[in-house]
């Protein structure tokens, strides 16, 4: 005879009450939080790119050109001349304040904004300057469509609302800050992902990415979209991999999201690597039957929508100008040579000086941007020092972790981050060393290195989830991981600070949005 099983409907009752909360899941508070983060983080983009005037030394003029040509319909046929439109409003609205001192420019036609001049030397001057630019080529013609796409809408929907000039201008720029707060959201969607049961990162992760002072958020440039699509390409890879197989749409989604981020800047590269890293591990994975069919079909859709729209824009170049990559237009002009494979190794990068610097200026760079202001540029060596060597001890850190048998998935995705930022930095010695650089400015044969943070700063998201996880990892070792908050405080006050302090000179300018009428 069976024993009789007893049923206690109360106590049943008090375990599922009192079952945890699932890990990830927001409160309201979390979210109303992470969306002041997002607009503290939008608020700050408009600070600075309406108080930056045009042009900056980052390429803008160029940058601006693509845009009104794709706002016209018209593809990049080559190493392009400037626009009429383009020329025009670059030799209309432009300061003299990032390359010359007021000793300088003071006292000249082009010594005051237009908007201050009669109209008889304000047509003289715009008229000659245009000019000057109708004959220059516009070196950006060989970048990739898609920011430029974006952009051209974005400056079209200007002009529906009969915007002009100066305003239309600072329009495109403001497009920016509706991007830092859309990656500042993906950025909290990352760590409530992959590093559930961490609050520090949950709000610290998002808190931080809004209040890095990267300036390309505050001009017109292809970079600001990389963080964006590499970020959700990154997500997509990782939630792939550490997840059972998903619906072909989810695959769709994720490759199209990383030929986005190839589409928007060759440099992105590394998530290629991710790719053919993921997709490896994935069919590695012990699968019988049907399963091992859907997970191969799941593979082919993820690389299949990786390739086409990249191999269809490399095919058009090639059908245009000749070329995959419209590199060799550029290249030309500029004077670039490829070096032999023996050459290559003959490079300073090789040298415990020349390797220093190389990573100085790319991570300081990295956090801060390429400004300059009056010729010199807009950084403070102290704070530059912390951006250095803050990030290569967390690398390191990142390594450490790295090698540790942690199969959570806060984990694993510490281990590809750091593969990522590798890549990335490996990727920029590649190409240093590849070229030789003849008479150009920057990178120059002197300075041989391609080391501007700007051209991987599309890995944002998984670089500063690494930075966080190994600051978390240091002071959990040290006992003293309560007073993460208070650092994390600390780095973004003093960033900051900085930032404000440095960029007095553009607040001042009377060439900027809030001296413009």
């Amino acid at each position: 005879m069976k024993p009789k099983r007893k049923v206690v409907v109360q106590e049943e009752q008090a375990v599922e009450t009192a079952a945890p909360r699932p890990i990830g899941k927001r409160s309201m508070f979390e979210t109303i939080c992470i969306l002041l983060i997002c607009l503290l983080g939008a608020a700050r983009v408009f600070i600075f790119s309406a108080s930056f005037p045009f042009f900056n030394n980052v390429d803008e003029q160029t940058h601006l050109d693509q845009v009104v040509k794709y706002s016209q319909g018209i593809l990049p046929q080559g190493l392009d001349n400037f626009n009429d439109e383009a020329a025009r409003l670059s030799a209309t609205w432009g300061s003299p304040e990032y390359f010359l001192k007021p000793e300088d420019y003071q006292g000249k036609p082009f010594g005051q904004p237009i908007w201050t001049m009669s109209s008889e030397m304000s047509s003289l001057v715009a008229t000659q300057g245009t000019g000057e630019y109708l004959g220059r080529p516009s070196i950006e013609s060989v970048q990739p469509p898609l920011y430029y796409a974006v952009a051209g809408i974005w400056y079209d929907f200007g002009k529906l609302m009969h915007l002009q000039g100066g305003i239309l201008l600072y329009w495109i720029r403001f497009l920016n800050i509706i991007l830092a707060g859309i990656l500042v959201w993906i950025a909290y969607l990352f760590a409530v992902r992959f590093f559930p049961s961490s609050r520090f990162m949950r709000y610290g992760l998002p808190f931080l990415i809004a209040f890095v002072p990267q300036d390309i958020y505050y001009g017109i440039d292809n970079d600001v979209l990389s963080p964006i699509l590499f970020g959700i390409a990154f997500y997509c890879l990782m939630d792939i991999y550490l997840s059972s197989d998903k619906g072909f749409r989810y695959y769709l989604l994720a490759g199209l999201a990383i030929a986005a981020a190839m589409l928007t800047k060759v440099t992105n590269f590394p998530i290629l690597f991710v790719l053919g890293i993921v997709v490896l591990l994935k069919l590695r994975q012990q699968a019988a039957g049907r399963e091992a069919v859907v997970r191969l079909k799941s593979m082919g859709v993820l690389v299949a929508a990786s390739f086409a729209p990249i191999a269809l824009w490399a095919i058009r170049n090639y059908t245009v100008m000749n070329s995959f990559s419209a590199q060799e237009q550029y290249n030309m002009y500029a004077g670039w040579t490829s070096k032999s494979f023996t050459e290559m190794w003959n490079h300073p990068i090789f040298t415990w000086q020349g390797l220093s610097g190389f990573w100085n200026e790319l991570f300081e760079s990295y956090w801060r941007g390429e400004f300059v202001w009056h010729g010199v540029r807009l950084s403070w060596h102290s704070v530059d020092l912390f951006y250095s060597l803050s990030s290569l001890a967390l690398l390191i850190v990142g390594v450490i972790m790295f090698r540790r048998s942690v199969k959570e998935e806060g984990a694993v995705v510490n281990r590809m981050a750091t593969i990522t930022v590798v890549l990335g930095f490996l990727m920029l010695c590649a190409m240093s060393m590849h070229y030789d650089f003849g008479q150009w400015a920057s990178p120059s044969k002197a300075k041989p290195f391609f080391d501007g943070g700007r051209l991987i700063i599309g890995t944002m998201i998984p670089f500063f989830a690494l930075y966080l996880s190994g600051l978390e990892y240091v002071f959990s070792k040290i006992k003293l991981k309560v007073i993460l908050p208070v650092m994390l405080l600390l780095i973004v006050g003093v960033v900051t600070y900085s930032e404000f302090a440095m960029s007095t000179g553009a607040f001042a300018s009377n060439w900027n949005l809030f001296h413009m009428h």
